[in-house]
């Protein structure tokens, strides 16, 4: 039963694409807003976070132009971003400005 285990878990990592950032991601809950002119402000949860970008966990499904200001709760910063992917509750972005 073991060895069936291993098994599976060496395929489910083969089955994984090749990671290509060039800097890790540290995982964290910090909670944001997507600013963009025309457009509502949208909360989410910054759910992962580099030197490069991030990814976004949406409360639900949103319009979202593929360019917009995300500003921390924090409020020490504000980040101008790329919408990268996307998918029903998550979107991937990338900063378009070093930190």
């Amino acid at each position: 039963m073991q060895d069936q285990l291993q098994g599976q878990r060496q395929d489910q990592l083969q089955d994984r694409p090749e990671e290509r950032r060039r800097f890790p991601r540290t995982r964290c809950f910090k909670g944001a807003r997507i600013v963009a002119s025309g457009h509502d402000v949208v909360t989410c949860i910054v759910r992962n976070v580099s030197a490069e970008g991030a990814r976004l966990q949406l409360a639900g499904i949103v319009a979202l132009p593929d360019e917009f200001d995300l500003c921390f709760d924090s409020g020490r910063r504000v980040r101008q971003c790329r919408m990268m992917w996307r998918n029903e509750s998550d979107v991937g972005i990338w900063f378009a400005q070093a930190a």
